[in-house]
């Protein structure tokens, strides 16, 4: 017994590939390649923290005398300030 109509046919149709689609997909496995391969091992891990420099307390002492002698007391005393959290142990 056979359905007839368009819809109850039992035999599928099978679809030809497009070449552009394998070439567009064979092109993003590539892209894909290409990265996991020379780009990746290139960039450094994320989120891990760097060493960042740090001006000595010195500095910050020699500008605040340099500003005391100048009669600059307020700035003075903030670069006092921003020595002593540079190195809170360090006196000065």
């Amino acid at each position: 017994m056979y359905l007839s109509g368009s819809r109850w046919n039992v035999r599928k149709k099978r679809r030809r590939t497009h070449p552009g689609r394998v070439l567009l997909l064979l092109g993003a496995i590539g892209a894909l390649l290409y990265v996991e391969r020379v780009v990746v091992p290139t960039v450094p891990p994320l989120f891990i923290p760097t060493l960042t420099a740090t001006l000595s307390p010195a500095l910050f002492v020699q500008e605040a005398q340099d500003l005391f002698q100048e009669g600059k007391l307020e700035q003075a005393a903030d670069s006092y300030r921003r020595a002593i959290a540079v190195e809170p142990e360090e006196s000065v």
